[in-house]
């Protein structure tokens, strides 16, 4: 079974364009250690021994004019891996909310930067989940 561990939110509401807002939240999920398949390194679990990464660099989705038009909103939820130098790899949706919007999500994030998570000092990559969530003040 699977236990998971919020991390401090990673960003706050912001207005953009039309007047959108969209909030995202990092959390770190409990998983068997695995090996990433896009670096081949071992994947770890945060906790114990396993310091969190932090976020340093962040570019925020952006609200479709077809989802703004037809009212769209919802969550993103995105699995993925933050590799030993801070990169998002493996970015995979585990739950979508709109084609668009998700496509969106999943650009945005993968463009974040991380400090890595470290493992008695040294950077490791980790299993994270990540959740987009748009909201739109209609």
């Amino acid at each position: 079974m699977h236990q998971a561990i919020s991390l401090p939110q990673v960003a706050k509401r912001r207005k953009y364009g039309f007047g959108i807002v969209s909030t995202a939240l990092l959390i770190a999920v409990m998983a068997v250690s695995a090996i990433s398949p896009a670096s081949g390194e071992e994947v770890y679990k945060i906790g114990g021994d396993v310091k969190p990464p932090k976020l340093v660099h962040k570019e925020e989705p952006k609200y479709t004019k077809r989802a703004e038009k037809q009212r769209l909103h919802g969550m993103v939820v995105i699995a993925a891996i933050i590799n030993s130098r801070g990169i998002i790899e493996n970015v995979q949706i585990t739950k979508g909310v709109d084609p668009d919007l998700d496509a969106e999500a999943v650009k945005a994030v993968s463009k974040w930067r991380f400090r890595p998570a470290e493992k008695k000092g040294k950077p490791v990559a980790v299993r994270v989940r990540i959740e987009v969530n748009f909201r739109a003040p209609w």
